[in-house]
């Protein structure tokens, strides 16, 4: 797990078992140039004083502990996810460029905040953790499942290949900030209940797939803007609660193909779904309120329903009624067509 050093001098630090090196003020530990110098901490690496910004430019490998009780600790060029990393309350762990990986033994713990700031951070192990997580910028790679147990931030930044996140029962899951978010490939699956809380977008391509489970939530308190990004069209599989419930005044868009099994309902403002899917379960329109099929092919599915005082319109997409389908909400075609066997 160890870089291998590309030029002749490259400055290496040991910190063997039992050793202790204790930043009692903010460290700033910058990058001289040449090959990346390497921290290989078999003993204890902490941070105890100071209220500003720290920086580690060492290539980190960690074996044993890293203790964050202070500040702002920024590592920033990459290294190895080992053992126990602990931020205590008040304090943060910020990984803000190279990459890094976790391993078996990975353990994040305490009541402080781990923050992916501008790194990669690959899972290509199984990690679970319930310590408070921030991605803010930069990644979530590997080809393992992540599952988030506490607090979870999505500020910024990107879910990527075909690993799988978890938002367990019980997590506190918010997506928010105007930032742009990006989810390709992976698998999100959640189990909670996830709150949008800001304008921001999310964008989604290359097969990207969301899974809400049985008594999920996903409640979007301000306009969604769920763009398509490309490749392979993005997936929503909905067996829970799929819902907007804020931002009334601006038209919000969805281009996932949203495949419901259990409930979607629009409670404020208009919601486009432009990624076509399955129309099944239940499907509620508050009054005011719009639900339109703007893009891609909806089919309706045996037992599906359609209620509330609101409108449901077709205005572009193709509305296949598949099996019977009665309704007394409101219904409009605007363009688009209605089409099917039943």
């Amino acid at each position: 797990g160890v870089q291998t050093c590309a030029l002749p001098i490259c400055a290496r630090w040991l910190n063997v078992a039992g050793s202790v090196l204790d930043a009692q003020l903010a460290p700033g530990i910058v990058y001289g140039g040449g090959a990346l110098p390497i921290f290989e901490n078999n003993g204890v690496f902490k941070r105890t004083g100071g209220t500003g910004v720290g920086h580690c430019d060492y290539y980190f490998v960690n074996g044993a502990t890293v203790s964050i009780e202070a500040g702002t600790m920024q590592f920033r060029q990459g290294g190895a996810l080992g053992a126990t990393w602990s931020t205590s309350g008040g304090a943060t762990t910020a990984w803000t460029s190279g990459t890094f990986s976790n391993r078996v033994d990975t353990v994040f713990a305490g009541g402080g905040l781990f923050q992916v700031a501008g790194a990669t951070v690959r899972f290509d192990t199984d990690q679970a953790t319930g310590a408070r997580v921030e991605l803010a910028a930069g990644e979530f790679r590997g080809s393992r499942t992540l599952t988030l147990t506490g607090a979870f931030d999505w500020t910024g930044g990107a879910m990527r290949e075909d690993g799988k996140t978890v938002f367990a029962q019980g997590a506190m899951v918010n997506v928010k900030s105007v930032s742009q978010k990006v989810h390709y490939e992976r698998t999100i699956e959640n189990r909670t209940t996830v709150v949008w809380r800001d304008e921001g977008g999310l964008q989604a391509g290359l097969g990207a797939r969301w899974t809400n489970a049985p008594g999920s939530v996903f409640d979007m308190q301000f306009t969604p803007s769920m763009l398509y990004g490309g490749g392979d069209s993005p997936r929503f599989f909905n067996r829970g609660v799929f819902k907007r419930t804020g931002g009334a005044t601006v038209v919000g868009f969805c281009d996932y193909a949203v495949f419901n099994e259990g409930s979607v309902s629009v409670e404020s403002g208009v919601l486009q779904f432009r990624g076509g899917g399955s129309v099944g379960g239940s499907w509620t329109v508050q009054g005011g309120a719009t639900a339109t099929f703007t893009t891609g092919v909806f089919s309706n599915q045996v037992g599906a329903t359609l209620t509330g005082t609101g409108l449901f319109k077709v205005d572009g997409g193709t509305f296949r009624a598949d099996a019977d389908m009665t309704t007394g909400s409101r219904f409009e075609l605007a363009s688009g067509e209605i089409t099917g066997r039943s």
